[in-house]
């Protein structure tokens, strides 16, 4: 069941790549939001993005380039932030299924 939030503070994605086959371009990170990034480890991004007031449902909100296969990477989390101050977990769709927006 999906549930319709408003435009949260801040949205907190993870990403895990395998660092083999897997290399990443965060500074050409872009999209729908101010974005910053924190690399925790070898196989794991973090980007927090602040959304812009309206948010284009039919456009990513982030867009991180890679080259490698697509089967070695993987939105393990994403966080939003909501207005109230509480935290609301995400779904996650696979970027494996292209969508309108990923082409």
């Amino acid at each position: 069941m999906s549930e319709k939030i408003a435009t949260p503070a801040k949205i907190d994605f993870t990403v895990s790549f395998d660092k083999e086959n897997i290399t990443i371009d965060p500074q050409n990170l872009s999209g729908q939001a101010t974005r910053t990034i924190e690399h925790p480890d070898e196989s794991n991004i973090i980007i927090h993005a602040v959304p812009n007031q309206t948010i284009d449902k039919s456009k990513s909100l982030v867009l991180l380039p890679f080259s490698g296969n697509k089967e070695d990477i993987l939105v393990s989390e994403a966080v939003a932030k909501l207005n109230d101050g509480t935290d609301k977990n995400l779904s996650i769709g696979s970027i494996n299924i292209i969508t309108s927006h990923s082409k």
